[in-house]
Formats: structure tokens, sequence, C-alpha cells
């Protein structure tokens, strides 16, 4: 729909009359909080029944929005575009949730680093989904859960993503909004990429509204470049982790080598 607009703004064609009226749309939501978790250990291998569980129907839906509104500093959204919801669901209850949808319209830090131009862009850039939100529920404090939900859900991605909207994305993009450092992004081997520039993505006005926040791409796809048709990566703006920045630093040796 949004190609055969621009096709119609530009006197390409005409497009007919709309036979209905867009009104506000109304999420469906339980209406009641989601129960809290029971049991939770403070470890992720101590979890029972441990699963990434994808948003495919009305009731999953409800939850995931319940969930958004309530205990998300963002709320629910809206997403916009190609969406993919995910719950992490225990025997212990519902942990937490992840969704992605479309990335950011322009980026210049993340343009710059993809290397495209704006037509190119324009064409590929269903190919980059961002990660908008990552909730772990408040009150939850089990070690390597964060790493284990998003591990598993950056792996079913590319084949989930697929099966619903007939593509793969090559990349993933998400955002870092200060005090928090990314550090156990880095330490997952997501790309610091830039900051934002402030501008929310309504933003037609460079009100510069939304606060300055890091840009982080993970990499779906080892040969995206050469699908893409870009050029080769600039020199990394990271960099290694210094020794204090590993993920719970004092406990480095158990965090690499879990239970060997």
């Amino acid at each position: 729909m949004k190609a055969l607009r621009s096709l119609e703004r530009s006197g390409q064609l005409t497009l007919p009359a709309p036979r209905t009226q867009p009104g506000r749309r109304v999420e469906r939501r339980l209406g009641e909080p989601v129960a809290a978790p029971v049991g939770v250990g403070g470890e992720v291998t101590e979890l029972v029944d441990l699963a990434l569980v994808r948003v495919d129907d009305a009731a999953h839906r409800a939850i995931w929005n319940e969930l958004m509104a309530r205990e998300h500093p963002r709320g629910m959204g809206p997403l916009v575009g190609a969406q993919m919801r995910y719950l992490i669901g225990s025997a212990h209850g519902w942990l937490g949730a992840l969704g992605f949808a479309a990335s950011a319209l322009q980026l210049a830090a993340r343009d710059e680093w993809i290397g495209w131009d704006r037509a190119l862009r324009e064409a590929q850039r269903h190919r980059v989904v961002g990660l908008n939100r990552f909730l772990l529920r408040p009150g939850i404090s089990c070690r390597n859960l964060a790493s284990w939900a998003l591990g598993r859900a950056l792996r079913r991605l590319g084949n989930d993503f697929e099966a619903v909207h007939g593509y793969r994305p090559w990349l993933v993009e998400t955002f870092i909004e200060p005090p928090h450092s990314g550090v156990s992004l880095r330490a997952s081997n997501w790309r610091l990429v830039g900051q934002t520039c402030g501008r929310g993505r309504q933003d037609r006005g460079h009100a510069v509204a939304e606060t300055r926040k890091a840009i982080y791409l993970y990499e779906l796809a080892p040969d995206w470049r050469t699908r893409m048709g870009v050029g080769p990566a600039p020199a990394r703006r990271d960099g290694p982790l210094a020794p204090g920045e590993g993920l719970d630093a004092a406990q480095w040796a158990e965090h690499e080598f879990g239970g060997a």
C-alpha cells in the first residue's frame, strides 16, 4: 500500500476511493495484570520448561500487550511494519517478552556504517528489523536469562520472519538509552555504530524531543554486504571490552565457563 500511494502521489496511477474509513485501532488486552511468576531461581539453568513462544494467536497477543502496557517504560507501541513478537514462558509463569518491527526510516550513523545510498535504503530497508521491545519483568533477578532470551530470539528470527512475511532479515538494530551502557550487547557480538540525533520516528519538525541513544546492529547473515551490494565495513568504533566491563565482571570465569 505504501508503494501504491507513492505511485499515486507521483501521478503514475490513480487509486480507487477507500471502501472504509480508518478508525482508531484498539489493541486486545487482558484487562488485568499478568500473573506474577513464582519460584524463579537465580540462574537460568534453574528455570523449569523455559521456552520462547512466538505470538501467533489472540490469546498470546493479549498477554504480550498487557505485559508491555503495564511493565515496559515505552508501553506496547504501536509497532510498525512487518513484526514478530515473542513471550518468554516457563513453568513459573510469563517471565518477559520481545518485539521486533520495522527499522528506523533514517539513521545517519547506521546508514553510513551500512554504506547504502537513498535508493538502496528504500529498496532494502525491510532487510533491517528493529528490536523495539525487550522486557524482563520487574522483580526477576535471574542470571543469564536476558542472554538466553535474546540469543534464542535471534537464532529463530530469520526462519520465523520468512515463514510469516516471506523474506529473511539480514540485520537487527536496537537502541540503548543512558544510563544503560550496552555492555551486554557488545559482549554478544552486537556492533556499536554511533548515536541517534534525538529525533523520534515522527519528528518531521526537527524538534529533537528524544534522548540521544546508542545504535547497535547485529548481523544475522554473515554475507549480507555481498547480498545487499554495499562496500566493506568501516573500522569498528566500539573496540574490545575493558577488563572491568565484562558481564558480571567479578564472576567472569563463572559467566564464561558456566558449570564446566
